[in-house]
């Protein structure tokens, strides 16, 4: 084992153990906005489907991930791409509430309850906290992602055209002529 296997397996933990981190956050982001639907609401408004959007995406894209997508370059890609989207534009929403001409223009777009808002503005500061944690942890996850990615290079032994299972290669057209008609013996010494 070379210190190169070590270093990717690494990567490898740390991808996965995060991405874990994320699936957990998308299941309470989505559930959620689920049970502020379904029992405080009554209602379903496009802040619901913000909300239920984020969450199950920030779920499924790394449950791909931990399921078995590191191995795929070109998931990793696409992944990353998608949580640096996601990622930007949860720091904006959130960077929205600290932002104070824009504290009014928020709450009419959430639709919240006025007792949440209370409990949102004497907790604030817990609530970016959790907010820029989340976010960090896309971040670190399309850096590390990225990494990994591009250590996973295209190679002759994942190259889509080679058979998945240990079938002998085929012979040429030139390697069966040379069968065929014992041209080995003009070949000269």
């Amino acid at each position: 084992m070379s210190c190169g296997d070590c270093l990717s397996s690494t990567r490898k933990c740390f991808l996965i153990t995060l991405n874990m981190l994320l699936m957990i956050a998308g299941l309470v982001m989505a559930g959620a906005t689920g049970y502020y639907c379904m029992q405080i609401s009554k209602k379903i408004a496009y802040n619901t489907y913000i909300g239920c959007g984020l969450g199950l995406v920030t779920f499924l894209f790394p449950m791909f991930i931990v399921c078995g997508g590191y191995e795929s370059r070109c998931y990793l890609i696409f992944n990353n791409i998608i949580m640096i989207l996601l990622s930007i534009a949860e720091l904006v929403a959130a960077s929205f509430y600290f932002i104070p001409d824009k504290v009014d223009l928020v709450k009419k777009i959430l639709d919240l309850p006025k007792e949440y808002y209370d409990w949102i503005d004497s907790h604030l500061a817990i609530v970016g906290i959790v907010g820029g944690s989340i976010v960090a942890v896309q971040l670190l996850t399309v850096i590390i992602g990225g990494v990994h990615a591009n250590s996973a290079k295209k190679t002759k032994e994942n190259d889509i055209e080679m058979p998945l299972t240990n079938q002998p290669p085929k012979r040429t057209y030139r390697e069966k002529a040379i069968e065929k008609y014992d041209l080995e013996r003009f070949r000269s010494e």
